[in-house]
């Protein structure tokens, strides 16, 4: 199934074992990648494994929008985002649960503030 995806994966490894993957696919929104996946063994989280993937990603598209969308009580994401550079823009719910989520984006390679970004304002 990965191979047949339309995602990019990145992994993180030690040796032999998958510490970590973060997965990308063009966003729904125009000019936009997204993050879809990230994800650490528990293991090996709070080990920067996390900030390592989602930071190699952005150096290979530098000049490109990222974003990722989140639950918005998942508070290490959003801190870990928020202290990346990406800038919150739009909530939302997902789900018959109706799961409060939060939409993030920013301009890789750059200290883009939010007026350089496309589509709606925060």
């Amino acid at each position: 199934g990965i191979q047949e995806s339309a995602h990019h994966y990145i992994g993180a490894r030690r040796g032999d074992q998958l510490l970590g993957w973060l997965s990308l696919v063009p966003d729904d929104e125009p000019l936009q990648i997204a993050v879809a996946m990230l994800v650490v063994h528990p293991d090996h989280q709070r080990q920067g494994i996390g900030r390592s993937l989602v930071l190699h990603a952005l150096r290979q598209a530098a000049g490109e929008v990222f974003s990722v969308t989140t639950a918005a009580g998942n508070v290490p994401a959003l801190a870990l985002y928020r202290e990346l550079g990406f800038i919150e823009y739009r909530r939302g719910t997902l789900g018959p649960a109706a799961l409060e989520v939060v939409k993030l984006r920013m301009r890789s390679g750059a200290s883009a503030g939010a007026a350089d970004l496309p589509g709606p304002r925060p």
